[in-house]
């Protein structure tokens, strides 16, 4: 689906988030996290290269976004949102791998 906007004052992935800025692959770390640490999520969102943001089935209420403009850790070929706009990716099991995912995660 793509790169969306999100709002401060009522995220667009509300169940769960952790700061990822150190990550030299924020994309696996944040499928770790939200498929390990939040109940419910399905979805999870970086946003501006670090943050990640966990959901469910519910993203988009704020519209697309062309601002994903930052690049993740190592995988240079993805982005990791931008301000105030979530890349959105699909929770699984497998590992992405630049620059295709595997068939456990898929960028929606």
């Amino acid at each position: 689906v793509g790169c969306f906007s999100d709002l401060i004052a009522a995220r667009d992935l509300p169940l769960g988030s952790t700061n990822l800025a150190a990550s030299t692959d924020p994309v696996n770390d944040c499928n770790t996290y939200c498929r390990a640490s939040v109940t419910g999520a399905t979805y999870f969102g970086l946003q501006n290269g670090g943050m990640c943001y966990c959901g469910s089935n519910y993203f988009g209420r704020y519209g697309k976004s062309a601002t994903c403009n930052v690049s993740c850790g190592g995988l240079d070929t993805l982005t990791c949102g931008g301000a105030s706009s979530n890349s959105i990716y699909s929770i699984g099991t497998g590992v992405f791998i630049n620059p295709v995912p595997s068939s456990g995660m898929v960028y929606v």
